[in-house]
């Protein structure tokens, strides 16, 4: 049954049985594979589920709006509201141990992520380019003016810019002599990807900081740094995502000093002095 191993209490269970006997073959297959994965579906990007189910991103948000949802975001939210997927699978451990071992498996699973390549890549880029900017919004805006603090401490000027309007008219002053730090969890939000496409066509370099690799901005990004931390959404600024975007930083931070060991190391000694006197 469309049901199986599902509680019928399931406010979604029930809606999707009341559609059943309408139900394309794909849209079976759709319901079935939602029944079977509801804690991992909250975290898949449509591409991602698509090419799990393997059927069409078009017949996903067909579906979701035959089952009265908006889209596909909108379905994700409906199942994130349901009790069921809040329970806690452990009741022994406390919340400061389950938020230190969220913490903890956020940076292990994005460690697994590394690409050397791409970390040097982006570094690279960093260090040739004078005019660097990174972009977020929401939560990973608030990653983007640590990123331009951490840059600064070691004399690389990155300005952070997280006002979605600002984004696109910098954008459009931009040119390959330029390189932009796109920083999102989806890499779907759409107001930053238009300021990405934008930037894209003045000939710009573009290195992404996502938690999808079949994400929309990638296909912009001349450099992509993944990170493990993913959200449901219910689940939004969630500390273990950050956690993995900061983390990602530092990685770039480091290798940018590296390189430019000696200019770093005078940068850092500076700006340590100029704040000093404001410390107890």
């Amino acid at each position: 049954t469309l049901g199986e191993g599902i509680e019928l209490s399931s406010k979604i269970t029930s809606i999707m049985q009341t559609h059943s006997s309408g139900f394309t073959k794909s849209e079976i297959k759709i319901c079935h594979y939602i029944n079977s994965h509801r804690e991992s579906v909250m975290y898949l990007s449509i591409t991602e589920l698509a090419e799990l189910i393997g059927v069409g991103e078009a017949t996903i948000l067909r579906f979701c709006r035959k089952i009265g949802y908006k889209g596909y975001q909108d379905f994700k939210l409906a199942m994130a509201k349901e009790p069921a997927l809040n329970s806690i699978e452990n009741h022994e451990l406390s919340y400061i141990d389950k938020l230190y071992e969220m913490m903890i498996k956020s940076l292990e699973n994005t460690k697994h992520l590394l690409d050397d390549l791409e970390i040097k890549h982006g570094c690279a880029l960093i260090e040739q380019t004078n005019n660097v900017y990174v972009y977020g919004v929401g939560s990973s805006g608030l990653s983007a003016r640590e990123a331009s603090s951490k840059f600064l401490r070691v004399g690389k000027h990155i300005e952070a810019i997280t006002d979605s309007h600002f984004q696109a008219i910098n954008s459009a002053t931009l040119s390959q002599e330029d390189v932009v730090i796109a920083i999102t969890i989806t890499g779907s939000t759409i107001d930053l990807l238009d300021s990405v496409k934008i930037a894209k066509e003045r000939g710009c370099k573009i290195i992404a900081i996502t938690s999808y690799i079949k994400s929309p901005i990638t296909k912009y990004a001349d450099v992509v740094l993944l990170t493990s931390g993913k959200e449901n959404p219910l689940e939004g600024g969630s500390l273990s995502a950050k956690m993995s975007q900061l983390f990602m930083i530092e990685l770039l931070c480091i290798g940018y000093m590296i390189n430019n060991a000696k200019v770093s190391e005078e940068m850092k000694n500076l700006t340590a002095g100029a704040v000093a006197n404001k410390l107890n």
